[in-house]
């Protein structure tokens, strides 16, 4: 009797350390630097689908369309979260394009703003998380 006990005792430590590792982390806050990662990883996506555009129809995506123009994104296979932090807006000729991310992560006067043009170039011309 007693070892049955035992072994659902720690089954059920094991249960409520797991649930515990699930839910945590949800009432942590993200750091600016964190914030910054949708950034780079977007921007990282729409450099890869500009380049694959490029290759079938000799030109990248459209240009001076941004976030609310929904047609380059969804002609790229992008799709820009409802909730995403950053706005997005693509900068394009024949054989040149730029996209930059903006966004204000911590309520001050100051933007992030990060890029990623034809080359795969990736910076950072505005941190708002140092600044």
């Amino acid at each position: 009797m007693f070892k049955d006990s035992g072994i659902i005792t720690v089954i059920a430590i094991i249960f409520v350390g797991m649930m515990a590792a699930m839910v945590i982390p949800a009432f942590i806050p993200e750091t600016p630097q964190e914030m910054q990662i949708e950034a780079k990883q977007m921007l990282k996506k729409i450099y890869t689908m500009e380049r694959s555009f490029r290759q079938e129809f000799l030109h990248y995506a459209h240009n001076g369309d941004s976030q609310g123009a929904r047609g380059v994104f969804d002609s790229l296979g992008i799709d820009i979260p409802k909730n995403a932090r950053y706005t997005y807006e693509i900068t394009a000729a024949a054989n040149t394009f730029e996209v930059k991310a903006t966004a204000n992560l911590d309520e001050d006067d100051i933007l992030d703003i990060w890029y990623v043009d034809q080359t795969g170039a990736l910076w950072n011309a505005t941190n708002d998380v140092t600044e």
